[in-house]
């Protein structure tokens, strides 16, 4: 078939080095290799180097968008960006993905990637108007904030032009740097803004005058309504709100505050990325809120924007596991870890995205500084300041350390990961980190802490079997869709369906009685998790080269629908009704399970081994969940991943595709 529906035909390479640039046909990868992450991974297979570390000129600095980029198909207008990751411990190849509206930027400019390598000879910004394609002097531009950045660039090329951007921290090479795009879109996760700060890019500004051809527009139209529909989405003005709940259990009362000065309005944030219909609900985030002119504490700016989801645990940290609050209050007195106030908090969760840190880590570093400090650590003698977590500055502070490498922020600017092993034993005793490079997420405990056993075990098993934390793009829809549901039953009828296993939300928790817990239990609560892990991996892979996002779909449970099953084939009628690429629901699977095989073995290349599949079992057997302090089970725990290796048709000793299995071609994946 012809593949001039949905893709824009072109990969655009840059060398920096050089000067010089030049594009290759998509089509060659096409159908097999789709777009995005699965484009990514084939490219990083044949060409980046084995051995090097983020910083390495050699690093291939890859953002790629999907063939439903740049259209109406609901939460399309995200991408990704690939390469070898400077916070990955030890550095190897992975992923992040973010929003803004780049990516249909250049999908309109003719490009479905563009690939970065080579290092410029000082500070520059790439231009890629259309085909025209000119590095330029940037030198005007280093030293600017994210948000500073974008502004300075809007006023110097236009509004309507798509924006990559790095803040200090890139610049200054922290392993945990953002790519910012817009006012807090960013790829967090891998420290790519540092890959972009050491080949001296501050910037990439995109002008596309293009358009994408779609191969069935009344039949993408007609499925956008039905995505509203399975969605529960009622357009409606955001509503104003009496109260500010954060999901660590912290409260604000919106009125005092506006009384106070504090800002002038607060109303739900029905914000979403480029085309987007799901408002950034879908994955169960309701605590999204927008606030207008907060006035700054530690700079004269009045501040307006969105918070959500780990904003609020920046914001301050109280919490919801009755484990981590018993500990907070024998240790301090008092109910929460830190709450520097409103106004500060929001100071604080703004300032990670102007110096371009990753707000994940860096609020993991809040709760790790806090746990030591509990634990008896002086910590005014480690960091060489007074440790006031309470205190309106202090936080600031921190980051500024931390964006600009100055005194303790030196040692934090590494990472977690790096900084645990460089501060010693007492402080990775508390640490945050859960496997490469990468704060826990999803693990019971610490951030996600309100997610309860058994739950956390398939999430155990996304972690073990990926390069990255894969709680971004993987496994919110287990966990917001079916393990939290309130409706037990239909939500497990729902899951047997999808996942086709009996247990894969057994036992409940519910169920499971204080003190020691029986074995049956024990058994039940490993049993049949592999097949969550295998699911969603290589839905998420598939849906990660379309790219769609995994706060959205797959549309596993639906509010409307008598049974509560969602369209889970919908990603695959999206693609046909743009591409006109037939292809079914299993068949999508399919090619997402190929592809995910071709990822093990470039993370296999890199050197990773099943032992570091099951490098965290250690710190999860030792101190158990916040909600009942269940510890992880590693002789069972070892037992499942033998399963998910045999499920996937891996060796089930070394964890390792079979050679059919790591570039196979997918047949029979088109329909009958």
């Amino acid at each position: 078939m012809n593949f001039d529906c949905g893709w824009a035909g072109k990969i655009l390479w840059v060398d920096l080095s050089s000067g010089s640039h030049f594009t290759e046909e998509t089509s060659p990868y096409l159908p097999d290799y789709l777009g995005g992450r699965g484009l990514a991974a084939k490219i990083a297979w044949d060409h980046l180097p084995t051995g090097i570390d983020g910083f390495d000129e050699k690093n291939l600095l890859m953002f790629m968008t999907g063939p439903l980029g740049g259209t109406l198909a609901p939460s399309a207008g995200r991408g990704y960006v690939f390469g070898m990751a400077p916070q990955a411990y030890p550095p190897h190849y992975t992923r992040s993905g973010f929003g803004g509206r780049w990516s249909s930027k250049l999908k309109y400019a003719g490009y479905d990637g563009l690939i970065i390598k080579g290092k410029a000879d000082s500070p520059s910004i790439l231009f890629v108007n259309d085909e025209k394609v000119e590095l330029m002097d940037g030198k005007r531009y280093f030293g600017l904030d994210a948000i500073e950045t974008q502004k300075a660039l809007q006023e110097e090329f236009g509004q309507d032009v798509g924006l990559i951007v790095i803040g200090p921290a890139g610049e200054n090479l922290v392993r945990f740097a953002t790519i910012q795009s817009g006012a807090n879109s960013a790829a967090g996760q891998g420290g790519f803004g540092a890959v972009m700060g050491s080949k001296n890019l501050k910037a990439i500004v995109i002008r596309g005058s293009g358009g994408i051809k779609i191969a069935n527009m009344e039949g993408l139209l007609n499925l956008r309504k039905e995505c509203a529909r399975m969605m529960g989405v009622e357009p409606a003005r955001p509503p104003e709100v009496e109260s500010i709940t954060t999901y660590t259990g912290l409260e604000w009362k919106s009125k005092d505050l506006i009384e106070q000065g504090e800002m002038d309005r607060v109303t739900m944030a029905f914000v979403s990325c480029t085309g987007c219909l799901s408002l950034c609900r879908a994955g169960g985030v309701t605590t999204q809120r927008y606030f207008k002119n907060v006035p700054g504490v530690s700079h004269p700016a009045r501040v307006s924007g969105a918070a959500k989801c780990v904003e609020w645990g920046i914001m301050g940290w109280g919490s919801v596991a009755m484990g981590e609050l018993e500990n907070i209050k024998e240790k301090t007195g008092r109910g929460y870890r830190y709450n520097p106030g409103f106004r500060s908090g929001f100071e604080i969760a703004n300032l990670t995205d102007r110096y371009g840190l990753n707000a994940w880590e860096f609020c993991s570093i809040q709760v790790w500084l806090t746990e030591c400090k509990m634990a008896g650590v002086d910590m005014d003698a480690v960091m060489g300041m007074p440790f006031e977590e309470n205190g309106p500055l202090f936080w600031q502070t921190l980051l500024r350390k931390i964006a600009y490498r100055e005194g303790f922020g030196e040692v934090l600017a590494e990472g977690m990961a790096r900084a645990g092993d460089q501060l010693g034993e007492e402080f990775k005793r508390h640490s945050l980190h859960a496997a490469y490079g990468y704060a826990h997420h999803g693990l019971g405990k610490y951030n996600w802490a309100f997610l309860p056993f058994p739950y956390w075990i398939p999430v155990a098993l996304m972690w073990s079997l990926d390069t990255r934390d894969p709680m971004s793009d993987t496994g919110h829809k287990y966990c917001f869709d079916l393990a939290l549901n309130p409706n037990e039953e239909k939500a497990a009828k729902v899951a047997e369906k999808f996942y086709e296993a009996k247990n894969t939300l057994a036992p409940r928790p519910s169920q499971i009685p204080d003190g020691e817990i029986p074995e049956k239990l024990l058994d039940l609560a490993y049993s049949d998790k592999e097949m969550v892990a295998f699911k969603h991996q290589n839905r998420a892979m598939a849906n990660g080269c379309l790219i769609l996002c995994d706060g959205a779909f797959p549309f596993v449970f639906s509010p409307i629908t008598p049974d509560g099953n969602g369209d889970t084939a919908m990603e695959a009628k999206l693609l046909e009704a743009v591409t006109g690429l037939e292809i079914d629901e299993a068949g999508l699977d399919k090619m997402g399970e190929a592809l995910f095989n071709l990822e093990r073995n470039i993370s296999i290349r890199d050197g990773k081994t099943e032992e570091d599949d099951l490098s965290f079992i250690p710190a999860m057997e030792t101190r158990g969940d916040w909600t009942r302090g269940i510890k992880m089970d590693g002789k069972r725990y070892g037992e499942l991943i033998k399963k998910y290796y045999l499920k996937r048709g891996w060796d089930p000793e070394t964890g390792r595709p079979a050679p059919a299995k790591v570039l196979q071609k997918v047949r029979g994946s088109s329909k009958n």
